[in-house]
């Protein structure tokens, strides 16, 4: 494994308990310092951001990569041939106020005005991974599927962003619908909550998601969790 991906959602509440953040911790010091691999980390709509982007700088020199706040432009992180971008979860309104552009209105607007942003510095050649949290939705098909457990991001169908925005993207690393789901194409994918947090999800089969990513496409193997 190269790097380990958290696309948001570290925690189940912005004040996690004092054993979940040591938890955290512990897990996060044996996959850097003892396994080597690099950890990138984004807050999602259960996090506080502040909280989540504390040490952040100091930590990246451990190999953990993480980004709780949104930035005037978004973190860009080089692993190899591979190009990874942090877009942490945020209000729309707050996308606006940081970027400048009152135009921004849905988490659509947000997310396409930070990858125009990405454009201005982007390598086709390498391989270019994207951690994203929100609802994204193939248009035209079926609505990935949902549980009663996930806090609403917006009322209405103003939270849906469509896969389509993400096209040039190698692979796209998605968290906040709890089951683990493709979007409209293999490189498009919801890792799923690991553990079940409602009824509705008792036909989940949790797992992670070993994803081999090259510029011919991408393979995947769920790696089931022992969940009941």
């Amino acid at each position: 494994v190269d790097a380990l991906i958290i696309a948001g959602d570290l925690y189940d509440r912005a004040l996690p308990p004092k054993e979940a953040v040591q938890l955290a911790n512990e897990f996060f010091t044996t996959v850097t310092q003892e396994l080597e691999v690099p950890i990138f980390v984004i807050s999602g709509n259960h996090d506080s951001n502040e909280r989540i982007e504390y040490g952040a700088d100091l930590f990246a020199h451990s190999g953990l990569y993480i980004t709780g706040k949104t930035q005037e432009k978004v973190r860009k992180v080089t692993l190899g041939d591979a190009n990874f971008y942090l877009v942490p979860y945020s209000d729309p309104r707050e996308v606006a106020q940081i970027l400048e552009k009152d135009e921004i209105k849905t988490p659509e607007d947000a997310i396409r005005a930070q990858i125009n942003q990405m454009k201005e510095d982007w390598d086709e050649s390498a391989l270019n991974i994207i951690l994203y949290h929100g609802f994204v939705i193939a248009v035209g098909e079926k609505l990935p599927e949902e549980s009663d457990s996930e806090r609403p991001l917006s009322i209405g169908t103003i939270e849906y962003v469509p896969a389509e925005v993400f096209k040039d993207f190698d692979y796209v690393a998605l968290v906040h619908l709890h089951k683990a789901q493709k979007v409209g194409s293999e490189k498009v994918r919801y890792s799923g909550s690991p553990i079940k947090y409602s009824k509705s999800e008792a036909h989940h089969k949790k797992q992670n998601l070993l994803v081999d990513v090259s510029k011919d496409g991408v393979e995947v193997e769920p790696v089931i969790l022992p969940v009941h």
